[in-house]
């Protein structure tokens, strides 16, 4: 049927009795007569328009043609595999309910595949300019150009290159095992989050080299990237070939997510993200923050996203440091590398305790004094040279108000069970950590804390703040905690 197109749907449609109803083939009349087959498709695209927006419509629906009504089954088409995947999962039901209202009897529509995906629709989109319809016998179209496939990857950032430590050692665990394709663990999408500088797209990266090396197709983008090529294809009309470029994929990397942002394309990327894994596809995305602290990204989005494994990519510890800027230095020739003494090294790792890219530039900043400079390098000069990259902690800028709110979502809880008189464990130790917080990183005194705090008295803040510089002392998980909450409120 999908050859005979429009003349053979009207010819099919024609063919009925005398009493005007549509013969099913088995001489039984199977719904009320359809006189004009094609008004009746554009009054279902005008509503189906209606109902999902121009942009989403455009999107996915321009390309619908009509084939055939053949006894109580409406047939259409669409240009590939992946928009009739879309539809039949997303709208195909909304679709039926439409034809149906048209005809009653209708019983199914069925979405095709055309075979001349190159053909154009024979209805006319509504307002569409009267210069824009082709004959009936149109000259050949040349090929629209092959949608790009993604970013290409740093050769640099592989998993041999990546320092691992106690901040990211599960994370690059993870990342190994989604790398291998053995799924031999039961997660997709694996979601990696942390703040700037720590690894995150190092190990996205990482994942894309080890799976080409298998022989996976693999895309990678930044969610700014995605949003651009999206948009450049919808103005070209050449999304339909961009999505059916994604579906063809195995391994969708995307990075910095937290910039997807407008309406209708993180729309665009969460169909492509869902089939994608309704197809058994590995999707592995990067974020600054978890999928719940992602304001800006429909629920729906962050929701599967977190439906895999969400895993943390935390501060470096000293040692960690210490060994990131020891692989640099292995990189050097024997003479540079021989006037970066132990000592300068270790003075590097202990002055900046930011992140990964701040100790790169702090490197360089070494390597250029080697390089350029008429002075041997010191573990009393370092603090010289890299002062510049410390940045002096301005107490009268944190507010009690950011730590409760910083804190509260850090733990998974609100603003209001922090400040409430609870004494569950689980929120005892949170408001102990905001209220140490709000003594070292605020210039307020203990009553003007605990007056902050629900009105507690000056000596509750007094013993929280007791109670957790000791347990900083001996509790790994807490002196990590502290310190990332350290850095986000330093970033405020």
């Amino acid at each position: 049927m999908t050859g005979m197109g429009l003349k053979g749907g009207l010819a099919n449609v024609l063919e009925r009795d005398e009493s005007g109803d549509v013969d099913d083939g088995a001489g039984r009349p199977g719904g009320r007569a359809v006189s004009d087959p094609r008004a009746t498709f554009e009054r279902v695209q005008r509503r189906l328009r209606i109902e999902l927006g121009e942009d989403l419509y455009s999107s996915w629906f321009s390309s619908m043609m009509f084939e055939d009504v053949s006894g109580r089954v409406a047939v259409v088409s669409v240009a590939t595999p992946f928009l009739r995947s879309w539809i039949m999962n997303n709208h195909h039901d909304r679709l039926r309910a439409l034809w149906q209202q048209e005809i009653a009897d209708l019983i199914s529509v069925e979405v095709r595949v055309r075979q001349n995906a190159g053909a154009r629709p024979k209805t006319v989109p509504q307002a569409r300019p009267a210069e824009d319809i082709v004959s009936a016998a149109p000259a050949p179209a040349a090929a629209p150009a092959r949608p790009r496939a993604g970013s290409p990857l740093d050769p640099a950032l592989t998993f041999d290159s990546f320092v691992i430590g106690a901040s990211n050692r599960f994370a690059w665990r993870a990342a190994r095992e989604v790398a291998s394709g053995s799924g031999t663990l039961p997660f997709n999408p694996l979601f990696v989050h942390g703040g700037v500088g720590l690894g995150k797209t190092h190990l996205l990266q990482a994942i894309g080299h080890e799976a080409r090396t298998r022989g996976r197709n693999v895309v990678y983008l930044t969610a700014e990237r995605f949003m651009t090529e999206f948009a450049a294809a919808l103005s070209k009309k050449t999304a339909p070939a961009f999505k059916e470029m994604l579906r063809g994929i195995d391994v969708f990397l995307v990075d910095d997510i937290q910039f997807l942002g407008g309406r209708v394309l993180p729309d665009e990327f969460g169909h492509i993200v869902n089939a994608l894994l309704d197809g058994g596809r590995t999707v592995v995305v990067a974020a600054d923050r978890a999928p719940v602290e992602l304001d800006a990204v429909d629920r729906r989005i962050t929701s599967r996203l977190a439906s895999g494994l969400t895993v943390e990519v935390g501060v470096p510890d000293y040692e960690t440091r210490l060994e990131m800027v020891g692989q640099r230095r292995a990189g050097l020739a024997p003479r540079e590398a021989a006037a970066i003494s132990d000592e300068v090294l270790a003075g590097v790792a202990r002055m900046i305790d930011t992140n990964g890219r701040d100790l790169d530039g702090a490197f360089n900043r070494l390597l250029a004094e080697v390089r350029l400079g008429e002075r041997a390098l010191d573990a009393q000069s370092v603090p010289e040279l890299l002062s510049y990259l410390v940045r002096p902690r301005d107490l009268s800028k944190v507010r009690v108000e950011d730590i409760q709110k910083v804190v509260a979502r850090y733990y998974n809880l609100s603003r209001q069970d922090l400040l409430a008189a609870r004494r569950q464990k689980n929120i005892v130790l949170p408001r102990q950590v905001a209220m140490y917080l709000a003594k070292v990183l605020t210039l307020r005194s203990l009553p003007d804390i605990g007056k902050r705090f629900s009105g507690r008295d000056h000596t509750t803040v007094l013993h929280a703040v007791r109670k957790i510089e000791e347990h900083l002392e001996k509790d790994a998980q807490l002196k990590h905690d502290v310190e990332c909450l350290k850095r986000e409120l330093e970033q405020l």
